[in-house]
């Protein structure tokens, strides 16, 4: 009798410890399957087209120059130039799909009107000078709060992804630094200015 049941098959195989049962009965139902799998046509076809593909495959050596010759020899199959675009068509998207994004440059405009308002009306004596000292160091103070409070806990988000990144030698850590700090630059400046 053919033995064609491939749901026995798959059982045999992922099921290789056996039981304590079957160990103590040699004859149990998964020795008979064995022994009838061992017997069918089928199990001979498969060693037939084992042994073929076997034949058919490449010595090990000839594996190995195959592959040092497909592999690279640098470190990231990617050169760097390719690096920032990649890693920057992703900023991109990030900074874009980020609602913070926005309220950086809504919050940056509010401040501006507010701030513009207070100092709107110095002379241009002695106390507006002090005045215009007071209002450099309030926009310099809010950029940087508003800037800090935006991109720091950002930062640490997104450096889990950056270790996983780097940890897969996807890209190098320096071009991601790099590429962060040139696409994170203009918004920093659009909400300077706003302020």
């Amino acid at each position: 009798r053919e033995f064609l049941d491939s749901g026995s098959i798959a059982d045999l195989v992922m099921n290789q410890p056996m039981s304590a049962k079957s160990v103590a009965n040699p004859n149990s139902k998964e020795d008979q399957a064995v022994t009838r799998f061992r017997q069918s046509n089928l199990n001979k076809k498969l060693i037939h087209e084992l042994g073929m593909i076997h034949a058919s495959a490449p010595s090990i050596r000839d594996r190995e120059a195959a592959l040092h010759e497909f592999m690279s020899n640098e470190k990231y199959s990617a050169s760097y130039y390719r690096q920032v675009s990649i890693i920057a068509a992703r900023r991109w998207k990030l900074i874009f799909r980020n609602s913070m994004t926005y309220a950086r440059v809504i919050i940056a405009t509010i401040f501006g009107m507010i701030v513009g308002s207070l100092f709107s009306s110095l002379n241009q004596d002695t106390i507006g000078a002090l005045g215009r000292s007071g209002y450099i160091f309030l926009s310099s103070f809010l950029v940087l709060m508003l800037s800090a409070a935006v991109t720091i806990p950002d930062g640490f988000r997104q450096r889990i992804t950056l270790f996983k990144h780097r940890n897969a030698e996807f890209y190098s850590g320096k071009v991601a630094y790099i590429v962060q700090v040139l696409l994170d630059l203009p918004l920093s400046i659009i909400e300077a200015t706003l302020i």
